[in-house]
């Protein structure tokens, strides 16, 4: 039998071989699952990222907010069906909209999608996502996958010359959709989030309202500039009906609810945080960068629309743009205002809101403090 014909035929009857070794029980399912990798050489690979994120200075360097992100996550860890992991929750320095998980237990948020977060019961929800994807370990499975694949690739190269031409491209094809995480990865992280932000004691109903902001970002957006978390975890709006549903399901059901959203001891916590780089801020640049010395700033075009989020509070009902006209730096549009806040543009900021607004950086109106501000002046 020729070389290539044995190798061939070799690898076709270790393929079955290999699937069947590399199946494993899904910690958080209890259902058989695809895994060549045991927990050891699953919390490597995770570390060795991280490592690699902190070297590259992508943490953003608040210890105060770090530390309050890494409380809730504990807590949603700890409820988990693997709490004995060397859990991490980190905060990044990118303005985007974006969590991800390691292999092992390492999580991380961009400040992006903190400053666009309502109530720590919504950063409960995005944390428990990505807590369920560890859990379910989807990336070692996925990891998996991709090795089952390429065995497949190789074997049919070895018969069919034209195949082994493309194999190379075909492999990293495989290596690229296996980085994501399937439909059903995403649904199954989905209802593990919504399992631990109940066990943690969160309101459920919160986790809607975090694929409704994702929704509506996207869609202010565009198609060109969709949110990082959201180009990676598709169609939150059939999701997060299926979740509202879900937790409708279990209020007929009599099952009891908890109710902790601490809205505005969230938001307390982002005070201060920078918002942007944003070219929406560019027209308040132009009109008030020599008034706060940041025109000669030297940090080029992107670091020029880089804002501070501040809160103010409104004991008499008004517009957003009256809203921002007397808060924002001048400039800023009332349609970011609006977007972070979820007011409609065109709508009324209830009397008592403790409402998210954007100043420039190096303002004396920027900072840790709240503003009260009336109608009247």
């Amino acid at each position: 039998m020729p070389r290539a014909q044995a190798a061939r035929a070799l690898l076709l009857l270790l393929l079955p071989a290999l699937a069947a070794t590399g199946c494993a029980t899904n910690p958080a399912t209890g259902r058989s699952q695809l895994s060549f990798f045991g927990e050891e050489a699953e919390l490597a690979m995770g570390r060795d990222v991280a490592e690699e994120i902190a070297a590259s200075g992508a943490v953003y360097g608040d210890e105060e907010l770090a530390g309050y992100v890494a409380e809730v996550g504990g807590r949603l860890a700890e409820a988990s069906e693997r709490p004995y992991l060397p859990w991490s929750f980190q905060v990044l320095d990118d303005p985007g909209i974006n969590a991800f998980a390691l292999p092992g237990g390492w999580v991380y948020v961009t400040r992006g999608i903190l400053a666009h977060l309502e109530s720590e019961a919504e950063l409960a929800a995005v944390l428990g996502h990505e807590i369920g994807h560890v859990t379910a370990r989807h990336s070692v499975n996925q990891m998996s996958k991709q090795i089952l694949a390429s065995a497949a690739l190789l074997a049919a190269s070895i018969h069919d010359e034209d195949i082994a031409r493309w194999a190379g491209l075909g492999e990293l094809g495989l290596g690229l959709m296996f980085l994501q995480h399937g439909r059903s990865d995403e649904r199954q992280a989905d209802d593990l989030g919504l399992r631990y932000v109940l066990r943690a004691g969160y309101d459920p109903h919160e986790m809607p309202e975090l694929f409704a902001m994702l929704e509506r970002v996207g869609e202010a957006a565009g198609a060109g500039g969709l949110p990082t978390w959201l180009s990676s975890h598709p169609d939150p709006g059939a999701r997060g009906v299926r979740i509202a549903e879900e937790v409708s399901r279990l209020q007929a059901a009599g099952a009891p609810l908890p109710e902790r959203i601490e809205r505005e001891g969230y938001l307390e916590r982002i005070a201060g945080l920078p918002y942007g780089p944003d070219p929406g801020l560019a027209a308040a640049y132009d009109g008030g960068a020599t008034e706060t010395g940041l025109a000669d700033g030297g940090d080029g075009a992107g670091g020029a629309f880089l804002g501070t989020i501040a809160l103010a509070r409104v004991e008499e009902s008004m517009s957003v743009e009256e809203l921002v006209s007397r808060h924002a730096s001048p400039g800023v549009p009332a349609a970011t205002v609006a977007l972070l806040n979820r007011f409609p543009a065109d709508g009324i900021v209830p009397a008592g809101s403790l409402a998210k607004m954007v100043v420039l950086a190096g303002s004396t109106s920027a900072g840790k403090t709240e503003s009260v501000f009336r109608k009247d002046g």
